[in-house]
């Protein structure tokens, strides 16, 4: 069938959707970020109708970002790609302050609870990923489990003052934390 056949990805690419990708796992990481951006914006529309114009847009092509990686890296190609590149595994995980940049875009009134998010995602896509390499790493997939449960109460439990940015703070710790800080497919 033709929507399991594998595309090579261009080199530019690779850090993206890694070095073959099907044709099912492309058209759903766009349907997903398209979609899931488009219903956020939906959301979110009373306060980001508010904001300057090129805040709303940078944010949400940051948040479609988030969106597309989410899946991405949950694909066989990305997870391939990165199982067998551990530089480029800390320097994905150092680069990641999309939550921060859209809260600031966002505007909000206090950062405590997007910070406390972002070093909750940040710490345990560290752990994991050391975890990863260790004698322990048949333990990385259940360990993540617990982390991405826990995670995901503490997101919920803080005191946000915007519920479009503690949905996008849930993708981003699922994304970072769980669907690319794990090996879906060893």
């Amino acid at each position: 069938m033709w929507l399991t056949n594998d595309i090579n990805i261009i080199k530019s690419m690779h850090d993206v959707f890694g070095l073959k990708q099907s044709v099912f796992s492309i058209l759903s990481i766009f349907s997903f970020s398209i979609l899931s951006t488009i219903l956020l914006l939906y959301i979110g529309w009373d306060f980001l109708s508010e904001l300057a114009l090129w805040k709303t847009i940078v944010a949400m092509v940051i948040v479609l970002d988030i969106n597309a990686g989410l899946i991405a890296n949950f694909t066989k190609g990305t997870n391939d790609f990165y199982q067998n590149e551990p530089k480029k595994r800390w320097i994905f995980i150092s680069i990641h302050f999309h939550v921060l940049i859209v809260a600031w875009l966002f505007e909000v009134e206090s950062y405590s609870a997007v910070v406390i998010s972002w070093v909750a995602t940040i710490s345990v896509a560290s752990m994991l990923n050391i975890l990863k390499s260790s004698a322990w790493s048949s333990m990385q997939r259940i360990v993540a489990a617990v982390c991405l449960g826990l995670g995901l109460i503490l997101i919920m439990v803080l005191n946000w003052s915007n519920l479009v940015l503690q949905i996008v703070a849930m993708l981003f710790y699922i994304k970072v934390a769980y669907s690319f800080s794990v090996n879906h497919y060893e």
